[in-house]
């Protein structure tokens, strides 16, 4: 794989690629197509390839460092323990699995009374608060809540000079002794969840810890380039306006935190003649089921969508693609201005009132993805690419980690709101965000905190989760539907 340089502390999101060629003849080289994040709060790679992205967390006293997939679409942060019998071979190994006997801040987390009103636990052997994570690709992990110190960077500036300073934070995250599936053979150690969920059992995010702890606002951002990007979390949205910026408000009672109101998918007019401006028309007549649900999960790399327009959107596409293969995935030989000539699509957000629409505009960079292709050879300058839309069937939207590139993609839970804002996300740090003054994962060194948080009891405890909008009476599978491949559908 492929990691950028860490140039930013741990908010760097690092990126993970498959560097093996991957046939694409047979459906089975698209069952799993790359849609992880991994570890830092930096984030890096190539998402134009097979791959996924995650940041390094430091947990505990001494700071361990542990690679977790950053998702939207989970709920739960979780690490390998030092007593798991079916735990993969991870970034850290066997050896760095998390020991809470080797934390002096470490405590596993007793029940019933828990710490704190916003953890529930899913069972109670010998008085262990347990939990258990059931993913709709099939993947499994289960363990102990646990509870110790994040480590974080905060950038801010004081009087025009830049400044950034450390600070721990006491956090919950689950501890697994099992792990099944795609969770057991990834590389990543873990998951860092930053959906919220009313089941039964439910482990508070890291975003509540610094909201509870620090006072920080209830906002984090991800920025993604095709090689690296950034993830921040506590900070302030810029709220003046700013060019080719789009606030999407959460869509109300939707079973997913971050749900959008999909209303309508444009297609750009091509014309022969020179443009200034980029004009756009209404692509099929879709019924709002068939673009319903619609999420933000940064756990799925591509695009997702109902069979009624995934079908559409391959048909739109075909005919500017020359000599496209034959078969069912939509995939060529393309230089790079073959690929910049190919159409643009507008997802369009808001209420019934289309001419108060709000339009994100999808560029052939974002919903094409370079397959390497087995033992060919390949024109100069020329590269092997497919359409990165897969079949949702009528499970809805997802819009993935691909399209949230080369945008600052801010998810503001007080505002109820998502905003997109272009930027230069390969150049972006915590202190040119616009999340102002946010946090960061630091990187693992000792000594962040002089005097670190105590177990604090129920009574004088502020940490709180992220208020959600997963209904109680939402089943398994209801939320199949949300997170057609990684996405965590029960915590029973």
């Amino acid at each position: 794989g492929v990691a950028a340089v860490n140039v930013h502390g741990s908010s760097m999101l690092k990126y993970h690629r498959f560097d093996e060629p991957v046939p694409i003849t047979g459906r089975e080289a698209f069952d799993h197509p790359g849609r992880r994040l991994m570890p830092n709060g930096i984030l890096s790679g190539a998402l134009h390839t097979l791959g996924y992205f995650s940041t390094d967390v430091c947990l505990g006293s001494p700071p361990r460092k542990y690679d977790l997939i950053v998702d939207t679409g989970s709920s739960i942060t979780a690490v390998p323990c030092s007593s798991c019998r079916q735990c993969g071979e991870h970034v850290c190994g066997s050896h760095g699995r998390f020991d809470v006997a080797s934390s002096r801040t470490a405590q596993m987390v007793k029940c019933p009374q828990t710490p704190v009103p916003s953890l529930r636990c899913e069972s109670c052997p010998s008085n262990q608060c347990g939990y258990s994570v059931h993913y709709t690709e099939g993947s499994v992990i289960r363990g102990q809540v646990v509870t110790d110190l994040a480590h974080f960077t905060r950038a801010s500036h004081v009087r025009g000079v830049k400044r950034t300073d450390n600070v721990s934070v006491r956090v919950f995250f689950g501890c697994q002794t099992l792990e099944t599936g795609m969770f057991q053979r990834q590389r990543a150690d873990g998951i860092l969840g930053l959906q919220a969920s009313k089941s039964k059992g439910k482990v508070p995010s890291m975003l509540s810890a610094l909201v509870g702890q620090q006072r920080a606002p209830n906002a984090f951002s991800l920025c993604l380039s095709d090689a690296s990007g950034i993830f921040l979390m506590g900070g302030s949205p810029v709220s003046q306006a700013r060019q080719n910026t789009l606030v999407v408000p959460f869509e109300r009672g939707a079973r997913a935190l971050f749900s959008l109101r999909l209303r309508e998918l444009r297609v750009e007019l091509k014309s022969n003649s020179s443009q200034t401006h980029l004009r756009f028309q209404h692509l099929g007549g879709f019924s709002a089921a068939q673009l319903h649900p619609t999420i933000v999960d940064s756990g799925t790399t591509f695009v997702y969508a109902s069979t009624p327009v995934w079908r559409t959107l391959l048909t739109t596409i075909r005919p500017y693609i020359s000599n496209p293969e034959i078969g069912s995935r939509l995939c060529a030989v393309m230089t790079s201005s073959q690929l910049d000539a190919l159409p643009r699509f507008q997802m369009i957000f808001g209420d019934r009132d289309l001419r108060t629409a709000l339009p994100l505009t999808i560029s052939p960079r974002q919903y094409m993805v370079e397959f390497p292709r087995v033992a060919a050879k390949l024109p100069a300058g020329s590269r092997h690419y497919c359409v990165g839309i897969f079949d949702n069937r009528a499970g809805g939207t997802v819009v993935g980690a691909s399209i949230m590139r080369h945008r600052e993609t801010i998810f503001d839970l007080s505002a109820e709101t998502i905003t997109f804002v272009d930027a230069d996300c390969e150049r972006i740090t915590p202190h040119t965000s616009y999340l102002a003054n946010p946090f960061a994962f630091a990187p693992c060194v000792q000594n962040y905190s002089r005097s670190p948080p105590r177990f604090l009891s129920p009574r004088a405890t502020r940490l709180r989760s992220i208020p959600t909008r997963l209904s109680r009476s939402t089943s398994r599978n209801s939320l199949r539907t949300l997170h057609p491949k990684r996405g965590e559908h029960s915590l029973v």
